[in-house]
């Protein structure tokens, strides 16, 4: 639709992705997530052009190429040959720290001129059979598996999170044990986000598959020693250890979680023990 007012396309509604389309498209058809895109961008703060490109990437995977999740997102509305301008806030673009190298300064809103020139949809799990899923799925988690290794954590939980929508609708146990896998890789990169609340979730899905799996007790048993939950981490290095008792990473942990406790116990300790002597000097005064 074209006129001066935007669309707002933030997930929110809170005006932080706004659309104001120039050339409408063709069809009806848009990208969707995992869509393969080819699109040709300028980037532009204060009147100035910060940067333009021609460039072709998969959606969801745009932080790969420099995309700021602003244009990943606006592009699920665009049409083929359409062009719009965008006007994002620095949470959908380049948030607090800026871009440098590019003139960009931190909290910076900046305007976009895209056109999607083509695009080819990711096909829609409901339309495939159950061998076509779990090469998709195979495929994502090969995805994630590559990102990890790059350090690129978020990249990677993305891709995990796409292999598993593929694998949910079956209950093979090719599809369980494959989902298993995917929950343990989402608890590893988590733990190197130091999101410890979200590991301990992912591992608790993997113990609904596999409750002897070794890898989720012990990750589970890890991010909850870093959240201070010294008696449940214990429980899990333990449970490790009745599967495989010479599992000595998880003895070196049971230990490290032992002397959390003790620690504790006697600070608590000192801290009534200085309550009481305060509450005794009362009474005498």
């Amino acid at each position: 639709m074209l006129g001066w007012k935007g669309e707002d396309l933030s997930p929110k509604s809170d005006q932080a992705i706004v659309r104001y389309i120039q050339k409408v498209g063709e069809g009806k058809k848009t990208p969707n997530d995992g869509a393969f895109v080819k699109i040709h961008l300028v980037g532009q703060h204060d009147g100035k052009v910060f940067e333009e490109r021609d460039l072709e990437f998969t959606l969801g995977e745009g932080e790969e190429s420099g995309v700021v999740s602003g244009v990943e997102i606006a592009l699920e509305k665009f049409k083929k040959m359409e062009t719009s301008k965008l006007i994002l806030k620095p949470q959908f673009a380049f948030g607090a720290e800026g871009k440098s190298e590019l003139g960009v300064p931190a909290n910076a809103v900046v305007e976009y001129i895209v056109t999607l020139k083509e695009f080819e949809r990711e096909p829609d799990s409901w339309k495939l059979d159950d061998a076509e899923r779990m090469e998709q799925a195979k495929l994502f988690k090969e995805k994630g598996t590559g990102y990890f290794k790059e350090n690129k954590f978020k990249l990677a939980l993305k891709m995990y999170e796409k292999s598993l929508s593929f694998l949910s609708s079956s209950d093979s146990q090719e599809s369980k044990q494959s989902q298993l896998a995917v929950y343990l890789n989402k608890a590893l990169c988590y733990q190197k986000l130091n999101d410890h609340d979200e590991a301990k979730d992912a591992c608790n899905e993997a113990l609904n598959i596999d409750k002897k799996s070794v890898k989720a007790l012990y990750r589970r048993g890890q991010s909850r020693l870093s959240l201070g939950d010294f008696e449940k981490a214990l429980e899990d290095f333990n449970a490790v250890r009745e599967i495989e008792p010479e599992n000595k990473a998880a003895l070196n942990q049971a230990t490290i979680c032992k002397q959390k406790i003790k620690d504790y116990n006697e600070q608590q300790k000192k801290v009534f023990a200085n309550m009481f002597t305060k509450f005794a000097k009362s009474d005498k005064q």
